[in-house]
């Protein structure tokens, strides 16, 4: 297909999109009027916290992000950084900010909204990357490695299209030749953007995708100060992933603390394990909505006989892969690709076992990989580990999630594919390449007993207690999760920040300067870090 028809068809799409939301917004604006909840809190953070400063072309900039608990952190942090800066805010898209992100970005002083649109020149440039890209990338791992002028631009495009609901990348679909095309549109825009020296500090609301991601790897490339923060940490980042640098740090985090505050937080640990044992959904992970770990039995998933039984406890397929660092696979149905020709090869028995609450689609993709790989099961999302325990499994296979800190207490062996939260640690087993992977997987019957038990306790405590903190926007990030009932997109949401406003804004401004004024990666590092108030219940 000639790719110049594709270029100009993509840019059609692209401005009637622009052109026909601005005139729904246009139409709709003066009918809209915000919740009791958000007026009230906008009210008071125009009065309390917006700062003014004084006109000049410089800018903090930030995407559109509209969660409330993203919100409420950051318009008290944006406007510490506006101050430091000497700039004012100002929120970048492609499309006009909806109503609701209108009200609340104004509010705190983001007045501008800087849309994402090209010159006749960026124009070109763009279709000069696009053309030559598709020329010269032929594979999904040549897109995913692909670094324009040193920035790892593959990566975003790449997540990008898992996001859209593709558990793997085809390089020759539409989609794939679309998001290309978009996502150079935000590299020339950031790239020039920053390049003039106006943008004087980024606060993104996530460090992935094309639309947020490329923000702030452009910004690192030329030296632009990263910030991240949320209603429980702040931190700066130098370079791609940083934030989760901290994983190998997590033994001497811990031994650097007081024996009462170890003692403390290796207590809430405990408590906080034991409820998620018993069932309890929501601890320390306030987005979960169903648990693995409930007393509920199920009809036998297993097959009842003495071979090895290997749960894989599959992650969703399209929502940032890459959130820890590159990993060892492009994306997780690359992972389940791996394990499953490595099934070939082995007298094992193979379960997949998806979350509870997984998403839409995950189970069709799992079904395609059993007609292709025979020695897979899905067995029932239902199924609890304590059944599958009960049932004779004996070792689970993740990439880097949590059932690395959960299975080994119920006496599994957990095998993680890449960088994960536990790597310091030597209760699982860890791999850093694929040779390594593939020479455990196929010695399973001669693992060593499970390691270092105890030090799960001294993981959580670091993990959920020593590097973040629940009093740090609010006297209880726990008693904020509480009242949201698990609806954390709700305006009421609002209501709660607005129980104690004074005390909110104080303490997270307080924190802020001080953090700004430091030179610490994370918060954590500061010397008077609020340590040790732990909730024994989220």
């Amino acid at each position: 297909m000639p790719t110049r028809p594709q270029s100009w068809l993509f840019a059609g799409v692209e401005s009637f999109g622009l052109l026909r939301t601005k005139i729904r917004l246009f139409l709709s604006r003066s009918a809209y009027q915000p919740s009791n909840s958000i007026q009230a809190f906008c009210n008071y953070i125009c009065e309390k916290v917006k700062n003014k400063p004084a006109p000049t072309s410089d800018i903090v900039l930030v995407d559109c992000f509209s969660v409330p608990q993203w919100v409420m952190a950051n318009c008290i942090f944006l406007n510490r950084l506006s101050a430091k800066y000497k700039a004012p805010i100002a929120s970048y898209g492609f499309q006009p900010r909806e109503h609701t992100a209108n009200t609340l970005y104004q509010s705190f002083g983001a007045e501008r909204h800087i849309p994402v649109n090209l010159t006749c020149s960026q124009r070109r440039r763009r279709k000069e990357m696009y053309l030559s890209i598709l020329k010269e990338l032929k594979t999904p791992e040549q897109l995913y490695n692909l670094h324009i002028d040193g920035i790892w631009i593959g990566l975003d495009i790449y997540e990008t299209i898992l996001r859209s609901g593709n558990p793997t990348v085809d390089m020759n679909s539409y989609l794939a030749r679309y998001t290309i095309y978009h996502g150079l549109r935000y590299f020339v825009f950031f790239y020039d953007l920053i390049q003039s020296g106006r943008v004087k500090a980024v606060a993104p609301s996530h460090d992935c995708y094309v639309t947020i991601g490329l923000l702030a790897k452009v910004a690192q490339r030329f030296d632009v100060p990263v910030f991240y923060a949320n209603p429980y940490t702040i931190m700066r980042s130098f370079k791609n992933h940083d934030a989760h640098d901290k994983f190998m740090d997590y033994p001497e985090i811990f031994a650097s603390q007081s024996t009462e505050i170890q003692t403390e937080a290796i207590d809430a640990a405990k408590d906080a394990l034991s409820k998620r044992f018993k069932g309890v959904v929501g601890v320390n992970m306030a987005y979960s909505t169903k648990s693995a770990f409930t007393g509920e039995q199920l009809p036998r998933q297993t097959a009842d006989t003495g071979k090895l039984k290997i749960v894989v406890a599959t992650h969703c397929f399209y929502d940032n892969p890459h959130a820890y660092r590159k990993m060892t696979f492009r994306d997780f149905y690359q992972w389940l690709e791996f394990l499953g020709e490595l099934s070939t090869r082995t007298d094992y028995e193979w379960y997949l076992k998806t979350h509870p609450d997984y998403l839409p689609g995950t189970l069709e993709t799992l079904q395609t990989l059993t007609l292709k790989y025979p020695k897979f099961k899905v067995i029932d999302s239902r199924t609890t580990f304590h059944q599958l325990k009960n049932e004779g499994a004996t070792v689970a296979l993740t990439v880097y999630g949590s059932v690395g800190h959960e299975l080994p207490l119920l006496g599994y062996h957990v095998i993680n594919a890449s960088y994960n939260p536990h790597s310091a640690y030597s209760f699982n087993i860890q791999c850093g390449s694929r040779e390594e992977y593939e020479n455990v997987l196929m010695n399973l019957y001669d693992l060593p007993p499970i390691k270092d038990i105890d030090k799960i306790y001294e993981f959580y405590a670091t993990h959920y207690y020593l590097t973040e903190s629940n009093s740090l926007l609010f006297e209880s990030l726990s008693d904020y999760f509480a009242f949201s009932s698990g609806d954390l997109l709700n305006d009421r949401c609002y209501e709660f920040f607005m129980q104690t406003p004074d005390e909110n804004v104080q303490r997270y401004s307080q924190h802020s300067d001080a953090f700004l004024a430091s030179d610490c990666h994370y918060d954590f590092e500061m010397p008077n870090a609020q340590l040790g108030k732990f909730s024994r219940t989220h």
